[in-house]
């Protein structure tokens, strides 16, 4: 027998990213400060390409799972989650879990119906010069499920978060597909 899942209401309520959230700033890490400091942890600066890896430095600032987003740039808003230890460099600032929230607010839910909410309140031309600082992300609005008692939903997260991990490979997979064939030819 297969059992289905029984489906709960969830009511989504709109919450202020510094209520969930501790802000972390940006730090203004160098390539020259780099170059001096060669070492085994990240450095995530505000670029998109290589996850916004800027370089690996020998000492690490944090050690906890967080959300970071490009405060400037084209990419203004695009949301990374960083786990292990590493560095916040320049054009980044990351968002930590406040403790009454760490166990009932997944970060990939955040990420997954956060990021176009952030890229939206991003300000400036949208071709360019675009910028997301600390003040306007402390009071952009998330939604957030609740259960029929009140609660926090963190199955309702968990399957939203399924479904947009489902909807990324195939994303993945068109992609790959797409490769496949503009490198085609015919002799």
């Amino acid at each position: 027998l297969i059992k289905k899942k029984k489906k709960t209401k969830s009511i989504i309520k709109f919450i202020k990213i510094e209520t969930i959230f501790d802000i972390i700033g940006e730090s203004n890490i160098t390539k020259t400060y780099l170059e001096k400091n060669k070492g085994n942890y990240p450095v995530y600066s505000g670029q998109t390409e290589n996850n916004g890896l800027f370089g690996m430095l020998n000492t690490y600032k944090y050690d906890f799972p967080t959300l970071t987003w490009a405060t400037y740039g084209v990419h203004a808003g695009t949301l990374f989650k960083r786990t292990g230890k590493y560095n916040i460099g320049r054009n980044n600032c990351g968002l930590k879990l406040k403790e009454d929230y760490s166990n009932s607010i997944l970060l990939d839910y955040i990420k997954f119906t956060g990021e176009s909410i952030f890229k939206k309140n991003a300000k400036g031309d949208i071709g360019g010069h675009r910028s997301l600082p600390q003040v306007l992300v402390k009071e952009i609005e998330v939604p957030i499920p609740f259960d029929e008692n009140g609660n926090i939903d963190i199955e309702k997260q968990k399957e939203i978060i399924e479904k947009f991990e489902y909807i990324e490979s195939l994303k993945s997979k068109i992609s790959a597909y797409k490769k496949q064939i503009e490198e085609l030819s015919v002799e």
